[in-house]
């Protein structure tokens, strides 16, 4: 590996600068369980669904209109209410899969644990603009991934075969698996090191390592922080939306990023329940949980 790494999320094995996160993480299922409750506003950005419109002739299907869904239109097909503690489960409540023969509206599920690489690529700057330290910020990464997981376990086996642009590639990834792991509960992670401008340049996760070995499945941090503290994101993996917490002034400038389509995002009030069960508007007919 080379002694001057130019990565544009580099490795590090300075773990004790994640301990404070650690240390002020609450209650699982509230904002403080995905990141330190010491903001004054919270934003969650809500993470696109595929969607496409099947129709049929005889028993052929073809698809029109694949595109981006975003929640709130969503919940406009299916009667629903879209709002900060939405939940897509019971956003969609009602909805089925087209039955065969069946024209209709197919949804896909919003990702888990990973935003849009265009939509990270367009909140990077407005992070930046609020701290600091913007060339001296942290990341994790969950190391449970298959993508990270699996081709760092083949390529240290030394497996031949074409690996040779997947080693160079992978380099900062298997440099991580070597590090100290930052212990966040239930979720082990890597750590990394960045300037938080190289996220506006989607190229940033395969020029990392942080895709699949055919570099089409990307991954993003689960928290980024400046060094700072002035603000956070959290991308839980279980979790299909995005929390950012920082001052009034970021969240505000967000809020007007979401008002322009690029990403869809609502203001959080604090100590928003983030459960399954906190979308108490959209509850099913029998009363069950999302």
């Amino acid at each position: 590996m080379s002694d001057s790494p130019t990565w544009p999320v580099r490795p590090t094995a300075a773990i004790d600068r994640g301990q404070w996160v650690i240390d002020a993480l609450g209650s699982w299922d509230t904002i403080a369980g995905l990141l330190p409750a010491r903001y004054e506003a919270y934003a969650r950005i809500f993470h696109p669904s595929d969607g496409q419109y099947l129709v049929w002739t005889g028993d052929q299907a073809r698809s029109e209109n694949t595109r981006v869904v975003r929640w709130a239109e969503a919940a406009e097909r299916e009667g629903t209410v879209m709002h900060p503690l939405a939940q897509w489960g019971s956003l969609t409540d009602g909805y089925h899969q087209p039955a065969f023969g069946e024209d209709g509206w197919q949804y896909g599920q919003p990702a888990w644990g990973r935003m849009d690489l265009l939509e990270l690529a367009a909140v990077a700057p407005v992070l930046a603009r609020h701290t600091a330290t913007a060339d001296t910020c942290l990341a994790t990464l969950w190391a449970g991934f298959g993508e990270i997981n699996g081709s760092a376990v083949r390529l240290t086996l030394g497996e031949e075969g074409g690996f040779e642009n997947s080693i160079e590639r992978h380099a900062a990834i298997l440099e991580a698996w070597a590090n100290p792991r930052l212990e966040v509960p239930q979720r082990e992670s890597l750590l990394f090191e960045l300037d938080v401008h190289v996220l506006a340049d989607p190229g940033w996760a395969r020029a990392s390592g942080w895709t699949d070995e055919y570099g089409i499945s990307a991954l993003t941090p689960q928290l980024l922080w400046p060094e700072d503290r002035e603000w956070f994101l959290a991308s839980e993996i279980d979790f299909d939306s995005t929390v950012v917490g920082g001052s009034p002034a970021l969240i505000a400038e967000l809020l007007a990023l979401g008002a322009t389509g690029v990403i869809e995002a609502l203001e959080l009030p604090d100590g928003a329940d983030l459960t399954s069960g906190g979308d108490a508007i959209n509850q099913r007919p029998n009363g069950s949980e999302a």
